[in-house]
């Protein structure tokens, strides 16, 4: 007796498939986001995203110092990592679920991704540490809830603020005003607010960032107030001898160059600036390196090509500015001339007439496809109309 034995795979109810098994699973991973400036409300967004993670612990530390870490928040691009190990006794502490009400499990998914905004619970004005805690994994930010509103306008050896209260707009008076180093180690200049909640501070001219910090009992807000200085910038008047041009012609161009200086300005005078000329597709057709006149001006003639391509052409001039380069440009348009195309029907009211009577036609003119006019507006034109006799 022969006996044959078939072996047929089990189905295993439940079990991951083949291709799941072979694939691991990346592990936990949180990251949170919040704006680092708001206003008291309940509407202040947390942005949550996770691996792996379903539920999260959120908790608030009140920070000690708040103008530290405020010129911190403007200066440092991770303020976060620069927080103690250990934060103490948090002010405010809850559990934030990340699943949606209604999510599905899939078998062939592997990592789960989720992703939630949630409100910050009300709190009173001040900085505040963030921390997520979940599946092992943590991550921190700095918010500073505050109810002051700054503006703030810069010039070379000025500075004016404006402060006014976020809830009702109305100018904030005795605030304190410090601008301090792009450090945050040292105050320059400091003043408090008038009746009308503005301060204005003289400053000296420099080009690092500096941080304003407004304070108000326990109440703080911060900005970064840049401090370009408006010597030295190239600008330029560009003209040509005529608007518009066609392939093949010839394109004259004139620049006057002028640096700012003070209240003025003041010709880029006697400096070799390089110059090109780019057609509609940023080809470069003309290049030559040219020396500014003593009232700094630039001029020159080029030779559009006869098969040249239609549309706006540029004309790129860099100049050496210190120890920058700087450049500007210029345009001109290039078009191709076409004859308005039109034509002409003429048609008869009736098809036969009798002799004696009045014959009426009907005259319309399409000028680019464009019904331009009928015969009431032709009869206005002057035109010539040649009738035969056919036999």
């Amino acid at each position: 007796m022969k006996i044959q034995l078939f072996v047929v795979p089990a189905l295993l109810i439940g079990a991951a498939p083949l291709w799941a098994q072979t694939v691991k699973q990346e592990p936990p991973q949180v990251s949170l986001d919040v704006s680092r400036n708001v206003a008291p409300g309940p509407k202040i967004r947390l942005s949550l995203n996770t691996r792996n993670v379903s539920r999260l612990r959120a908790s608030l530390f009140r920070l000690n110092d708040p103008q530290k870490w405020i010129r911190r928040l403007q200066t440092e691009s991770k303020p976060a990592a620069f927080l103690p190990a250990s934060l103490g006794r948090p002010a405010r502490s809850w559990l934030v679920d990340i699943r949606p009400k209604k999510e599905k499990k899939n078998a062939r998914q592997i990592d789960v991704y989720r992703a939630r905004q949630v409100n910050l619970p009300l709190l009173p004005p001040g900085v505040y540490a963030l921390q997520v805690e979940g599946a092992g994994q943590s991550a921190r930010d700095i918010v500073n809830i505050t109810n002051l509103a700054v503006v703030t306008k810069r010039s070379k050896n000025h500075l004016l603020a404006w402060v006014t209260d976020c809830a009702s707009g109305a100018p904030v008076r005795g605030a304190r005003v410090a601008l301090w180093n792009q450090s945050g180690t040292s105050p320059l200049r400091s003043g408090p607010t008038g009746i009308d909640g503005t301060v204005f501070l003289n400053v000296s001219p420099s080009t690092e960032a500096q941080t304003v910090v407004v304070s108000r009992a326990d109440d703080n807000a911060g900005l970064v107030s840049a401090a370009q200085d408006p010597d030295g910038k190239l600008t330029m008047h560009f003209q040509t001898d005529r608007p518009i041009y066609r392939p093949g012609q010839k394109a004259s161009w004139k620049a006057i160059l002028r640096l700012t200086s003070g209240n003025g300005w003041k010709p880029l005078a006697s400096t070799r600036c390089g110059v090109e000329v780019r057609d509609a597709k940023d080809v470069v057709l003309w290049r030559q390196t040219m020396t500014s006149s003593a009232i700094g001006t630039l001029a020159g003639d080029v030779e559009l090509p006869e098969e040249g391509s239609l549309g706006q052409y540029s004309v790129v001039i860099s100049a050496p500015v210190g120890k920058d380069e700087r450049t500007q440009y210029g345009a001109f348009s290039v078009a191709e001339y076409r004859k308005p195309e039109f034509q002409v029907a003429l048609a008869p009211e009736r098809k036969r007439y009798l002799s004696g009577e009045k014959v009426t036609f009907n005259l319309r003119v399409c000028i680019q496809s464009l019904l331009i006019m009928s015969w009431i507006m032709a009869r206005r034109m002057k035109a010539r109309l040649l009738l035969g006799l056919c036999s």
